[in-house]
């Protein structure tokens, strides 16, 4: 292993300790092991993957037993091909309980899933043809936008003022809620209505320090099923 791929190891595994704030003691694990064995020829990577399973241990992870267990169950079944039965006290509560059965399933081929979830914003898909979603930024953000592909057919455009519009064709558009609402009173809903409508209610005033970190895995998601290439000027970046 090269200290790139290895680099590559941490970035990864930073990325899941950031996203978790649940205990989970494998993770820590297999983060520690990662750790330990890139020291001896990455050692401040090998230090900084260590430090990623001290947070993921910390007192601040929450413990949550139910949600250990289904995942464990989950993950067998995974593995194993195997049917899980989920139960959940509501549609609105988390999974109760997972047992995993007898009966087996035949995962579906990884060209049907990449076909499936081309449209998808992260992992939301239909089976209606796909939504254009219009959104305008503000100028103080727009160079912020450019600078990631956050889904494979998004088209930028300028605008006079500094601003540009970033337009895409989206499965779920309900799916893209927490990330546009991240750009507080710097972007604005052109289209779809209903998704403008549903922002109309929200605050006006939220400050944008940064942008939302759910471009980072979704960009991460789709290059990993197939090649993306902006579209459109946005201030000469193609």
């Amino acid at each position: 292993m090269t200290i790139h791929e290895a680099l590559a190891l941490y970035l990864a595994g930073r990325l899941m300790t950031d996203r978790t704030d649940r205990f989970n003691p494998h993770a820590a694990a297999a983060l520690r092991k990662l750790g330990q064995s890139l020291r001896a020829f990455a050692p401040t990577i090998g230090q900084h993957i260590t430090d990623a399973a001290d947070r993921v241990e910390s007192s601040k992870t929450r413990r949550d037993p139910v949600y250990l267990t289904v995942l464990e169950t989950l993950t067998k079944g995974w593995s194993e091909g195997r049917l899980v039965s989920l139960v959940h006290r509501s549609v609105h509560s988390g999974i109760d309980t997972a047992t995993l059965t007898d009966e087996t399933y035949a995962p579906p081929a990884e060209e049907g899933m990449t076909k499936t979830l081309a449209d998808a914003w992260g992992i939301w898909y239909s089976d209606s043809d796909p939504v254009e979603v219009v959104l305008r930024f503000t100028k103080q953000v727009a160079h912020i936008v450019c600078e990631t592909v956050w889904h494979p057919s998004q088209v930028m455009t300028d605008l006079p003022d500094g601003g540009l519009v970033w337009r895409a064709r989206i499965a779920e558009p309900r799916e893209m809620f927490p990330w546009i609402r991240g750009w507080g009173a710097d972007t604005e809903v052109l289209e779809p209505a209903e998704l403008r409508q549903r922002m109309a209610g929200q605050p006006a005033s939220w400050p944008v320090k940064s942008p939302p970190p759910a471009g980072a895995w979704i960009e991460t998601y789709h290059s990993r099923i197939g090649s993306i290439s902006s579209k459109g000027s946005c201030g000469g970046v193609n």
